[in-house]
């Protein structure tokens, strides 16, 4: 589990650092999409959907205080 939070935590960090809108974007490790969208799967299948949305929560929350902060 410690493994897939950091795996979700990098995930993050990456998609934000894209979303910020500069010049190059930061690439992201195909494994790690893998790990999180399989994540993401499971969690669906198993009907787990408040893992799922916390993540998007993350994302959004952490995109729209770097949007505020940057702005």
């Amino acid at each position: 589990m410690f493994a897939t939070a950091k795996c979700i935590d990098q995930y993050v960090k990456l998609r934000v650092a894209n979303a910020d809108g500069n010049d190059e974007p930061v690439p992201m490790d195909s494994r790690l999409e893998g790990v999180v969208e399989k994540m993401f799967d499971r969690c669906i299948k198993d009907h787990q959907y408040k893992q799922v949305l916390h993540v998007f929560h993350i994302l959004v929350i952490t995109r729209d205080a770097c949007w505020l902060c940057c702005a």
